[in-house]
């Protein structure tokens, strides 16, 4: 899970023989890139949270520096997304 380089990966896929995983970390190859090198799934494991939390030290920074809050609105999901999100799947196939 912590490989980022493209040599190492492809090694690591080549000498197991079960679906192979990677982790979101600096460095990474794209998803294209990945499918080429043989890697079935990509994680973010905690990468989002991280991003969260930058973005939210950015946005601090610039309300104290600045005075303004473009960090906070540009880019945002918006409130109506954001409720879409939580609409209950009708999918017959979900799990109960």
């Amino acid at each position: 899970m912590g490989l980022v380089d493209a040599v190492s990966i492809a090694n690591f896929v080549k000498a197991l023989d079960f679906p192979i995983n990677v982790m979101v970390r600096k460095g990474l190859p794209s998803i294209s890139e990945l499918q080429r090198l043989g890697v079935t799934r990509v994680s973010f494991g905690p990468s989002s949270s991280y991003a969260a939390m930058g973005q939210l030290k950015r946005a601090a920074k610039e309300v104290l520096e600045k005075g303004t809050y473009e960090n906070l609105t540009e880019g945002a999901i918006t409130f109506d997304e954001l409720n879409a999100l939580a609409v209950p799947r009708t999918d017959s196939s979900e799990h109960r």
